[in-house]
């Protein structure tokens, strides 16, 4: 009896310490459906954590970091010097917590995402995506902070 009480006591002990260890192994949620309306298309993804190193040297950071993404209808200009011109024509945005995916229902088109994580943060990644209608794509915003 009391060797049972033990392997029971030494079980629950592994129970409690494999949950209270944390993963770097990150598992992505299945893509969203398709938009309902046949003209438009879906974009989602995350927003990469701002890291100065690789991933693997940074295994406890979250896989998508919170923050806010504004979509603005256009394409980037990138002058000679000096960072990308955004368009100025917001036409989404969405605010989301840690490891969540944002999701969009847009027009055709050419579209910058730019991501805001929350203050004290400066920084302010983005990537470009042109949605065709009726198809979905997952456009991550990728880390700029390296």
């Amino acid at each position: 009896m009391a060797r049972s009480v033990v392997m029971v006591l030494v079980a629950t002990m592994l129970m409690v310490a494999a949950a209270c260890t944390s993963s770097s192994v990150a598992i992505k949620p299945s893509p969203p459906p398709v938009a309902g309306s046949a003209g438009d298309g879906v974009v989602f993804g995350g927003i990469a954590p701002c890291a100065g190193l690789v991933p693997s040297l940074t295994p406890n950071l979250p896989t998508y970091a919170a923050g806010t993404v504004t979509v603005f209808a256009g394409k980037p200009i990138q002058p000679k010097s000096g960072p990308p011109l955004f368009p100025t024509t917001i036409v989404a945005k969405e605010t989301v917590k840690a490891n969540e995916l944002y999701r969009f229902v847009l027009r055709p088109g050419d579209y910058v995402l730019q991501g805001q994580f929350p203050p004290p943060s400066n920084v302010l990644p983005f990537r470009s995506v042109t949605v065709v209608s009726g198809v979905t794509i997952e456009a991550d915003i990728p880390n700029m902070c390296m």
